[in-house]
């Protein structure tokens, strides 16, 4: 994340661009950079980033103090992870109203090796992805398997299953908000546990 002086943010990840700034602004920076970048297409207005899909209200001259409506959604991302979820496990999964599984019963189940012990790292770091960037009522299930990756057991392939039952049958979910310049004394930045609970040796 780079910030200019002029209060511009440019955004990369890999070869995903993403600049925010005023239309005079946008096209100074964006000429600066295809001076030593090479686009496969010209700039356009955000709409999908990484996975997730943007909409956000016109900027209106007019009335440079309204509110505006971001709106994020990643139900096509979540549909492709559980496809291939289903794929690996043979299976769909199960229609279920949220993403945590009741104690598992069955001796040694938090011993015994899962089977998803080989792929689990690939389907909670997608799932933890979607959760931070508008998927927040996963946050707390897929951090819980985080901790797991490096000893993952039968009762974790369960928690997987039925995250993954929640992720397809809620796959619509996503976030929407609404703010304009008058809400600025009153915003409040909230963080949340990241995945490694802090070096938790647990």
């Amino acid at each position: 994340v780079f910030v200019h002086p002029d209060g511009s943010i440019f955004i990369l990840y890999v070869d995903d661009f993403m600049l925010v700034a005023s239309a005079k602004n946008a096209s100074i920076h964006w000429k600066e950079l295809a001076s030593a970048v090479e686009f496969s297409e010209e700039a356009a207005p955000i709409l999908r980033y990484l996975g997730a899909i943007y909409g956000l209200d016109d900027y209106d001259v007019k009335f440079p103090r309204n509110p505006r409506t971001l709106m994020v959604d990643m139900t096509d991302y979540v549909l492709n992870l559980v496809k291939r979820f289903e794929l690996d496990w043979g299976k769909p999964v199960p229609n279920v109203s949220s993403p945590f599984v009741a104690e598992v019963d069955g001796k040694g189940v938090d011993e015994e090796t899962g089977r998803f012990q080989e792929s689990c790292s690939s389907y909670v770091a997608t799932v933890l992805f979607a959760a931070r960037v508008c998927r927040a009522d996963c946050s707390t299930a897929v951090q819980r398997l985080c901790t797991q990756v490096s000893r993952w057991t039968v009762a974790d392939d369960a928690a997987l299953i039925r995250l993954m039952g929640y992720l397809k049958h809620q796959a619509n979910l996503g976030l929407t908000g609404t703010l304009g310049p008058d809400d600025l004394l009153d915003l409040e930045l909230r963080v949340w546990t990241d995945a490694d609970w802090n070096g938790n040796p647990n």
